[in-house]
């Protein structure tokens, strides 16, 4: 078995990347894919209990409401998770924290345990009919629509939990090139995006993306910042980016050695797709990012 600490670095090889989490189209229908992804998360975290995805693109209003929806995709439900959740969208406190609060991981465990949430007037019309309780949804903005939002939602049946390494920081992880594969089979962004983050991401570690993710959606580039943000000092948070910056030169091709400004504003660039994450969890609460390592 994989221990954790594994687990989140072999999300992003070669074989997990190409294979299930940003694989070519080709023919296969949309619940296949998510089947293929689902079995890969599911191995890596030791989770047998990953039963159901849904993946939707929605308009949302001001209050974060889903006003439309542009897209849906699902595997492991009887019916549309979205319109299971329409009756009682106005009661359900994760829908809205979830779409409130892109790039980061809820549980319907944050907000009560699960043998509440069988007590909860949402049990009926919404769990029992999609047959699942546990579950987890993280959302992402598509490049240039604010008002727009991919949401990821996944589920064990009604007897399962799910395991300890199916945590926020996997999920967080994972979802990022889950959602970069769903925006290009949605049409949101081309497909020219996607296999460039697939060569982007290859090999990449966790504190790599944690140090990228702080980079892209900070209001300017500054060491000191990301550094505080992921928990590291400065020399080190030089160091990973530094080696990250070399390791994508092939992708790069034609660019010339650069100085550490260059450096930033390159990786800046090449990684701008992780702004669809947003805020990391500690930046949100305006406190330190908890340390990813």
């Amino acid at each position: 078995m994989l221990s954790h600490h594994t687990a989140l670095k072999s999300l992003f090889s070669r074989q997990v990347l190409d294979g299930a989490l940003m694989p070519d189209f080709g023919g296969a229908p949309d619940a296949a894919l998510l089947d293929t992804q689902g079995q890969a998360l599911g191995g890596l975290c030791r989770q047998s209990n990953l039963d159901a995805i849904s993946v939707c693109l929605v308009r949302t209003d001001a209050s974060f409401a889903i006003e439309s929806i542009t897209a849906e995709a699902q595997y492991g439900l009887p019916i549309s998770e979205l319109e299971a959740h329409r009756p009682i969208d106005h009661l359900d406190p994760l829908r809205k924290a979830v779409l409130r609060t892109p790039g980061t991981a809820v549980f319907n465990t944050d907000f009560r345990s699960l043998d509440a949430w069988r007590q909860d007037p949402l049990y009926n019309p919404y769990y029992a009919r999609l047959g699942v309780l546990h579950a987890a949804s993280i959302s992402f903005i598509p490049p240039f629509r604010e008002n727009m939002r991919l949401q990821v939602s996944f589920f064990a049946k009604s007897n399962g939990v799910f395991s300890p390494d199916f945590s926020k920081s996997f999920i967080e992880l994972a979802g990022f090139p889950m959602a970069i594969f769903w925006l290009a089979r949605f049409g949101a962004i081309d497909t020219a995006h996607l296999s460039r983050m697939r060569d982007l991401l290859s090999h990449r570690k966790p504190i790599e993306i944690a140090i990228l993710r702080e980079l892209v959606t900070l209001p300017q580039y500054s060491l000191d910042e990301i550094s505080a943000r992921v928990g590291l000092s400065a020399r080190k948070t030089d160091y990973h980016l530094a080696e990250c910056h070399k390791s994508i030169q092939p992708i790069l091709a034609g660019d010339a050695p650069v100085g550490r400004a260059n450096r930033l504003l390159d990786l800046a660039a090449a990684f701008q797709l992780l702004r669809i994450m947003g805020p990391s969890r500690g930046r949100r609460k305006n406190s330190q990012a908890p340390r990813i390592v």
